[in-house]
């Protein structure tokens, strides 16, 4: 058993009544409080009422009452607000710094052995998607509404990673919007490299306005190490006249070529991102202008014949990169309108086809959009994967419909 399912236990109020503190106090729970993501008690504004005098502070779950001390608690100020601590087991009485004892409830009498039976079901069992065997009789909009939740934090922690570029590079937002590309190009196995060589681009190639395309790839193919086509002559000129203009320190990126499809290949990568940096500064101003962007806009942002709507490269730029930018501009500007478009561009686009959408196809999800299938990517690898079924909307409910059960 862990903490989680006491918080959840708690927070449903799904424990036998009538509720005595261990000390035989009569417990009347008015509001179970607000569940604490971050630091401090578990649930904050919490209502009780014991013998009758109402009680209004904090409470704090544990699975024994001796981690009270344990984990620090007495020594930490914001814990002197808690009206109660509600345990599985009380083996050690908790007091304040005046001496006052802390109320506790103790629940390992008082939650029936069905649930505790269905959450054990849900978290120890072996299946990557936990609660696959639950799903055909659920609600669909809970699943789906799950999905989109994890959409949304998908796409902030995209977001919060271009904004670090952003920070890095002086708040630059063609450059960070460039090292973002870069990255998405490169994909897993060459992100780094392509990183790292749009970085050696000089600012002067990459902000001026009216920079040709054959000087950025010229730049761009020279410093790679790895060499211009035969017919490329005049390129290679280029390079070395740029390289006798701006002096740049040696590169030695490592390339990852074996294993790759041809349209991964680093050459054809590199030459696709010379082509759509010139295109930046329309970006920039659809993202961050005063326009009202629309989804068809977001995605003909470039008419390169490798960015076709509907090819894979097309869509992996979109969910990684359009999208997360999106993100940023409804954050900076209170506009929750741009989170909302780019969900809205992301369920515009078809699903990707790989093992984790096949098992959450399987398992009774709808896998439909790139929006579903990104959000059960982030659904696998922060909740499923790690059991974190009390946090999610799916495991909540299934033990609120086995608490339903249990009342019938």
């Amino acid at each position: 058993m862990k903490e989680d399912f006491l918080q959840i236990i708690w927070q449903m109020q799904c424990f036998s009544l009538p509720a005595l503190s261990t000390e035989g106090h009569d417990l009347h729970v008015i509001k179970p409080g607000i569940r604490n993501v971050s630091d401090g008690p578990d649930f904050s504004n919490a209502r009780i009422q014991m013998d009758g005098l109402e009680w209004n502070g904090s409470v704090e779950i544990h699975l024994r009452s001796a981690e009270w001390k344990q984990h620090g608690h007495h020594l930490d100020p914001a814990y002197e607000s808690v009206i109660l601590h509600v345990v599985w087991e009380e083996d050690l009485p908790v007091f304040r710094k005046d001496g006052s004892r802390i109320p506790a409830l103790e629940l390992k009498n008082r939650v029936s052995l069905d649930l505790m039976l269905k959450y054990r079901e849900l978290i120890n069992t072996r299946e990557t998607i936990p609660c696959w065997r639950f799903l055909p009789d659920m609600n669909p909009l809970i699943p789906e509404s799950m999905l989109d939740l994890a959409l949304a934090g998908r796409l902030e922690r995209k977001a919060a990673e271009m904004q670090k570029l952003f920070r890095e590079n002086g708040f630059s937002r063609k450059r960070g919007l460039a090292l973002m590309l870069a990255r998405c190009l490169g994909m897993k196995g060459n992100e780094d490299a392509m990183e790292q060589l749009l970085r050696s681009l000089p600012d002067a190639l990459l902000n001026a306005r009216g920079t040709s395309t054959v000087k950025i790839l010229a730049w761009l193919l020279g410093q790679s190490g790895l060499g211009f086509r035969a017919e490329e002559n005049a390129l290679e000129k280029e390079h070395q006249l740029l390289k006798a203009a701006f002096r740049p320190e040696p590169l030695n990126l490592l390339w990852k070529k074996s294993g790759m499809r041809p349209a991964s290949f680093p050459l054809k990568r590199i030459r696709l991102l010379a082509a759509l940096l010139p295109d930046l500064d329309k970006l920039a101003e659809m993202l961050y202008g005063n326009t009202e962007p629309e989804i068809e806009s977001a995605g003909g942002w470039t008419k390169h014949p490798d960015l076709k709507p509907g090819t894979f490269l097309h869509r992996h730029l979109m969910v990684n990169f359009l999208a997360p930018a999106f993100i940023i501009r409804a954050q900076e500007n209170g506009q929750p309108e741009f989170s909302q478009l780019a969900m809205d561009m992301l369920h515009a686009l078809k699903a990707e086809e790989h093992h984790m959408s096949r098992w959450l196809r399987e398992s009774g999800f709808p896998m439909q959009t790139a929006g579903h299938s990104q959000g059960g990517v982030e659904l696998h690898q922060k909740w499923c994967s790690r059991r974190r079924c009390m946090d999610c909307r799916i495991g909540k409910e299934i033990l609120r419909d086995a608490v339903l059960t249990l009342a019938e």
